[in-house]
């Protein structure tokens, strides 16, 4: 039998859960032949063991998982699961597959354990829900995304392109890119919940990265400028509605001939005319 096969969860009932909590005890130790002292024993069948005993009850509901996955140790009386590094990085590869096969909804729990060759229930030992998981795995390569746009725009001799290798990166490059990574974003947005507890950090650092790009490609612009701001944000609306139009149009097979339309007018919100941008730099420099 295989290691998975092997570990499949049994429901073990209440009423027999308590019966072995309550008989298995007695039927093991006899307190006044092990250590003459009744009161002594009695502590420990009440908590050392009945804590053993729930844990190795969990274990056969939950399922064992391949053997050497997990290390256990007794804390304070309690059983607890020491966390693998091994672990989790099978957790995240399996997301990964899954997520960029299946899209972030149709990716279980279920699924990632079963890719990772564990059962459902330790996924939640490493992580607190799959958008947790989710977002451990996409913000790394987004913000690697991100290092690498910044290398193409500096390689551009002029502020025209610049600017537009900077719009094409992200509307193109990052929003249709072919992991399958940002469509499942715009899925697991979709989806989040109060519970999830999702916090905005990644779309804040993304704004500020295209401000400072700007800044530094095209000139006649500060950090905080309105208008750099106002573009900012407005790259990121649209990065949202290209991520989820690319992966209408790529199931259709279907181009979008309107993209070239959306990044001139971007462009043109940022371009500053050269005449301003001497006036801009006379003024700096006074």
């Amino acid at each position: 039998m295989s290691a998975r096969s092997a570990a499949r969860p049994c429901v073990i009932p209440s009423v027999l859960r308590s019966l072995a909590l309550a008989v298995v005890p007695h039927l093991i130790f006899d307190k006044r032949m092990l250590f003459g002292n009744e009161k002594k024993v009695g502590a420990l069948v009440n908590t050392e063991w009945h804590s053993f005993l729930n844990c190795v009850i969990s274990r056969f509901e939950t399922g064992f998982g391949p053997i050497g996955m997990h290390r256990e140790e007794w804390r304070g009386g309690t059983l607890v699961r020491l966390k693998s590094e091994a672990v989790r990085e099978a957790i995240l590869a399996s997301a990964a597959t899954e997520i960029s096969a299946n899209g972030y909804l149709d990716t279980t729990i279920g699924r990632i354990a079963k890719g990772a060759g564990i059962a459902p229930s330790n996924v939640y030992v490493y992580f607190e829900s799959k958008l947790q998981i989710y977002f451990t795995i996409y913000e790394p390569w987004f913000r690697e995304q991100f290092v690498l746009l910044e290398r193409v725009v500096k390689r551009q001799s002029s502020r025209q392109e610049k600017v537009g290798a900077l719009v094409r990166g992200i509307l193109r490059d990052i929003a249709d890119d072919k992991t399958g990574y940002t469509a499942a974003l715009m899925e697991a947005l979709a989806a989040v919940k109060p519970k999830d507890k999702y916090q905005p950090d990644l779309l804040t650092w993304a704004e500020e990265k295209i401000e400072d790009m700007v800044v530094r490609s095209v000139g006649g612009y500060h950090h905080g400028h309105p208008t750099l701001k106002a573009f900012a944000h407005l790259m990121m609306l649209t990065f949202d509605g290209s991520a989820l139009r690319a992966k209408i149009l790529r199931a259709n097979a279907q181009e979008d001939k309107t993209m070239e339309a959306v990044e001139a007018m971007l462009m043109q919100i940022i371009m500053v005319p050269e005449g301003d941008l001497a006036d801009r730099k006379a003024v700096s420099a006074g």
